[in-house]
């Protein structure tokens, strides 16, 4: 489910486009804010933009049972067994930082 949550702050009104996902019994929201005081245009093509963006927005996990213990799958890979692989998969899945850089294993976090 895709809303759009308005905080006040200060008489400032901040604009987020949020995606709830559940997960077992517990519900995920993840957010993109959006800007301050938008009048209605503005909101409208943001909420457009922000909807877009977190229909491609996941991180697939499954949870597998081994020995009596839970062990988190993420895009098929073992937290446990490879946790480099695993790290640059969700940092690349997530846009959270740019790794197109010439030097090996070198991360430039985006802002």
């Amino acid at each position: 489910m895709t809303y759009t949550e308005i905080k006040k702050r200060n008489d400032k009104r901040y604009y987020y486009r949020v995606k709830s996902i559940r997960k077992g019994k517990k519900v995920e929201k993840q957010r993109i804010y959006l800007g301050a005081n938008l009048n209605k245009e503005q909101l409208k093509k943001l909420e457009e933009q922000a909807t877009k963006k977190l229909a491609t927005k996941h991180i697939y996990y499954k949870e597998e049972i081994k020995e009596g213990h839970n062990e988190k799958i993420t895009f098929n890979i073992n937290k446990n067994k490879n946790f480099y692989k695993w790290y640059t998969d969700i940092v690349q899945k997530e846009e959270l930082a740019d790794l197109r850089s010439n030097i090996k294993e070198a991360i430039d976090f985006q802002p």
